[in-house]
C-alpha cells in the first residue's frame, strides 16, 4: 500500500496544473498483493484523483523496467512513456519540475531524430 502514499500531489496539485496543457499522465503503479479493496480504501480515504494501475502480480514492473516501489510512470498524450520516477518524493519540489522538463526535452529530441530517420 505504501506505493500510493505521497502521490496526492500528482493530480489536482501544482504538478498536474503545470503539465496539464502537455497532456501528461502520471500513472502510479500499485503492486498490492491483497488486491483491489485495500487500494480502493486508501484512494477513498485520501480522496486521490490520479490513475492507479493495479498490478498485484507485478508484471508491469518488468514492462516499465521498475526495480522497486513506489514508482510513477510519466506517459505522453500519444501513450509513450517519457520517463519514470522510482521511490518516494516531494512532488511539489522545484527539482521535480526540472526533472520532468528534462525528460520532455530528451523525449522530444529522440522523437525528432526518429522522424528524420524515417525520412
Amino acid at each position: 500500500m505504501r506505493s500510493l502514499q505521497g502521490r496526492d500531489a500528482l493530480h489536482g496539485g501544482p504538478l498536474h496544473q503545470h503539465y496539464k496543457e502537455r497532456d501528461l499522465v502520471f500513472l502510479t503503479i500499485s503492486v498490492d498483493y491483497e488486491g483491489l479493496e485495500p487500494v480502493r480504501k486508501l484512494i477513498d480515504k485520501y480522496h486521490y484523483h490520479f490513475p492507479v494501475l493495479l498490478d498485484p502480480k507485478g508484471k508491469t514492473l518488468d514492462l516499465f523496467e521498475i526495480s522497486k516501489i513506489p514508482a510513477t510512470v510519466i506517459i505522453d498524450k500519444k501513450g509513450k512513456m517519457i520517463g519514470r520516477v522510482i521511490g518516494p518524493g516531494n512532488w511539489t519540489h522545484p527539482d521535480v519540475f526540472a526533472l520532468i522538463d528534462q525528460m520532455l526535452v530528451v523525449h522530444h529530441r529522440n522523437n525528432a531524430i526518429f522522424q528524420r530517420a524515417l525520412g
